[in-house]
């Protein structure tokens, strides 16, 4: 679109207008048939001449040439870059009347929002240049009110898209295109500043019809006396004026007496609001570090909320963003139990009980993340229950553990790593005793459900009431006593049990019942990982998990827990090696977390002879071979950040990774992984491996760089490197002849820069060494 624009501009115009008109057309026509969300209305818009216009507009036809609604991306490509000529030229060498005739074409034949858009954005930018067509874009109260929503929004305008190299552009464009100056600006201001302009009389003509169109005060809508506000504030004739020196000063005059009551109204309203966004801000700012010793804040924070808390309950609803007085209940009674009096203790524990205990009104599912503080007073059950009594501990964690939102119920889960938890094993029983008897009332009711006509089943209220039912029948006398026994079959029936375990246990090296679950799902690999498996689910979002947490069970566990554990999931390195290869570099993440080389180096030797004895091994030769994938795992050669040149897991342990790629066939995959490895964490190799590469690969080096560009890639980089940062040791007698056979390889697979490498090489006076 841009390139039309530059070399044939009336034609780009006309073509961008006739093609955004008959977008929007269709777009009418559709969402009479399909009952769009969001269907364009039609809106009077009167020119600057007088002519009135009807046109189809909505905010999301408004801001299509922004990209910040969802629209088609045709249509959001041919107005940016409408815009974005329209601009160019205006800062060029055109004149006001060439760039009031596009403007002005476009206002004449458009027959939607989208296209004024543009214009609006043109006429901000260069209003001087823009002239009657200012007024023109002016003609539309719609166009005003949506115009000020657009500039709101420009304020958070992001630049998505992907990671490679065109999304990059487009990103670096979008953002450029945010940063402009007149992004800030809407067309009230315009309004003001076309009044300082010669444009004074037909903008004071076009708000004086304005104002005529509203009835008396005392008949007004709450829509009318906004709108009469935006007409105060784009006047200047009602405004104060004040010479201050050399300039003059503006200060709004009296309001009418509706508008003044409605502002009265909305700035008492916005002390209210305030006072709860407070609150919401001071919980989240300690929501996770704490209170810090010695804070009193707390106090005044608290006493806020049971004042906001009790005018919500004396109202008797509460907005959905009202939860700042709860969340601050649950951060306090976390951090400051020990301190407070019992007063407060109660008033915050029947806080979060209330809150936890809601019942849902549509949202039976829980599919949706609430924002009215349940989640706050969730993630503080762990916490928060070795503090209370038993009885009200145990209500605490069933009324969580078992929530109807499953966001809240997994904070709920996530809060039960919390130490005070583990240091009171009553609680923690009683906790994963609920978790098993809610998972078990689950499948015991969807198998019901199976027999059931789809026709006949329950409401999801009526089965959420069933399953409450159900486990308040269960038998609860020994549930703080002992720990439950995991059930295999009620694990792989119920994957919410499994998801709900991994957090607890995941890092609890010491529990058996950790062992056995992490046991379990070492055993479970096969299934999850062999696509023809009869009975293979299909919930990825459990097997990456579990994929993760088995991972760091095993680096935290330590070598002698970790090698037998791995056995259980060690012959899939034969039938699902680039399965296992995700587990591999899970496990290279754990161990870089945790700083734990000795256990990952125990487990990485066993996976390395594993894969050696597989069949596929000796069949490797390039990125589609079976088992590519996990080769380039324990070569240790993908996953690293730009820029990163060593490991400090890895150190002597280099040597595994060079026997290893010894060990694997000569191939173009083992050449490119182990090149990638060298370029990136490799250091502890350099420069000896150009010698171990020119020895395994020997005569078949020049065909594997043939055959592979990222190896030759990789190879090119690498010595390029090592001859700008250690040339004399490559030029010393046991590397000298490798690195000359490397560079010939290199210079007769087809690589230019070896060969300049190479002159260099041979002379190093006139080269790299000069």
């Amino acid at each position: 679109m841009s390139f039309l624009l530059r070399a044939h501009p009336s034609e780009g115009v006309r073509f961008i207008v006739n093609f955004i008109n008959q977008c929007c057309s269709n777009y009418q026509a559709n969402s009479r048939q399909m009952r769009l969300i969001e269907p364009p209305i039609e809106i009077e818009l009167t020119l600057s001449d007088g002519r009135a216009r009807s046109i189809l507009g909505n905010q999301r036809l408004w801001r299509t040439y922004r990209g910040t609604h969802v629209m088609p991306a045709v249509m959001e490509c041919a107005l940016m870059a409408l815009e974005a000529w329209l601009l160019d030229i205006a800062k060029g060498a055109a004149t006001p009347e060439v760039f009031q005739s596009f403007l002005n074409y476009i206002l004449d034949n458009s027959n939607n929002a989208a296209l004024l858009g543009v214009v609006t954005s043109a006429c901000l930018a260069h209003t001087g240049l823009a002239g009657d067509c200012c007024v023109s874009i002016l003609g539309s109260t719609e166009l005003i009110r949506m115009d000020v929503a657009r500039m709101m929004t420009d304020k958070t305008a992001l630049a998505p898209g992907g990671f490679d190299v065109f999304s990059q552009m487009f990103q670096r464009e979008r953002l450029e295109s945010n940063a402009l100056p007149h992004r800030k600006h809407h067309l009230e201001e315009l309004a003001i500043q076309l009044q300082l302009c010669p444009q004074r009389a037909s903008v004071e003509a076009l708000l004086d019809r304005y104002l005529a169109a509203l009835p008396p005060e005392q008949e007004r809508t709450t829509e009318q006396s906004q709108w009469m506000l935006a007409l105060r504030r784009m006047d200047l004739r009602t405004y104060d004026r004040k010479d201050v020196g050399d300039q003059v000063e503006f200060t709004m005059g009296e309001l009418p007496s509706d508008v003044q009551a409605m502002v009265q109204d909305s700035q008492a309203g916005q002390v209210e609001l305030m006072k709860r966004i407070e609150l919401q801000n001071w919980a989240h700012q300690h929501k996770d570090d704490g209170v810090a010793f010695g804070d009193e804040s707390w106090r005044d924070k608290l006493a806020l909320a049971k004042e906001v808390e009790g005018q919500i309950a004396v109202r008797g609803t509460r907005d959905i963003l009202e939860g700042g007085g709860r969340m601050v209940a649950a951060v306090i009674a976390r951090d400051r139990w020990a301190v407070l009096d019992p007063v407060d203790r109660q008033w915050c524990l029947e806080t979060i009980v209330d809150c936890l205990g809601e019942t849902p009104s549509e949202d039976v599912f829980g599919s949706s993340i609430p924002v009215d503080g349940k989640m706050e007073c969730a993630a503080v059950i762990g916490a928060l229950a070795p503090l209370v009594s038993q009885p009200e501990a145990e209500r605490l964690l069933e009324i969580a553990l078992t929530h109807w939102n499953r966001h809240v119920q997994q904070a709920a889960v996530q809060s039960l790593t919390h130490q005070r938890l583990w240091d009171a094993p009553s609680l923690l029983n009683f906790s994963l005793h609920v978790l098993i008897a809610a998972a078990r009332a689950t499948c015991e009711q969807d198998a019901e459900l199976e027999e059931l006509p789809w026709n006949h089943r329950p409401s999801g209220s009526d089965l959420r009431h069933q399953r409450q039912a159900r486990l308040a029948a269960t038998d609860r006398s020994t549930w703080g006593s002992a720990p439950p026994l995991l059930d295999s079959h009620l694990l792989r029936r119920d994957h919410t049990l499994a998801l709900s375990l991994l957090p607890v246990f995941r890092s609890r090296t010491g529990s058996p019942l950790a062992l056995q679950l992490f046991e379990w799902i070492g055993d479970q690999f096969e299934r999850w990982w062999d696509q023809r498996h009869e009975d293979r689910d299909q919930n990825f979002g459990l097997h990456i998990a579990a994929q993760e947490a088995f991972a760091d069970f095993l680096i935290a566990s330590g070598a002698s827990v970790a090698e037998p554990l791995l056995q259980h999931v060690l012959p899939q390195v034969a039938s699902a090696p680039n399965e296992f290869a995700k587990l591999l570099d899970d496990l290279i993440r754990a161990a870089d977390t945790r700083g734990d080389g000795t256990t990952f180096w125990t487990l990485w030797t066993l996976i390395a002879a594993e894969a050696q004895k597989a069949q596929w091994f000796a069949d490797l030769c390039d990125e589609r071979s079976r088992g590519s994938s996990l080769i380039r795992s324990l070569l240790l050669s993908k996953g690293w950040k730009a820029g990163v040149r060593e490991w400090r897991l890895l150190g002597a342990s280099s040597q595994r990774v060079d026997a290893l790629f010894v060990a694997v066939p000569v191939s173009s995959l083992a050449l490119e992984a182990y090149g990638d490895y060298l370029l990136s964490i490799g250091t502890p190799s350099l420069p000896t491996a150009v010698r171990l590469i020119q020895s395994r690969m020997d005569d078949r080096l020049e065909d594997a760089l043939r055959r592979s560009n990222s190896a030759r890639t990789a190879m090119d980089q690498l010595v390029s490197r090592l001859m700008f940062e250690d040339l004399p040791r490559l030029q010393s007698a046991t590397l000298r002849a490798p690195t000359l056979a490397l560079l010939d390889a290199l210079v007769q697979a087809g690589s230019s820069n070896a060969f300049l490498l190479r002159e260099d090489f041979l002379t190093p006076s006139g080269g790299v060494g000069r």
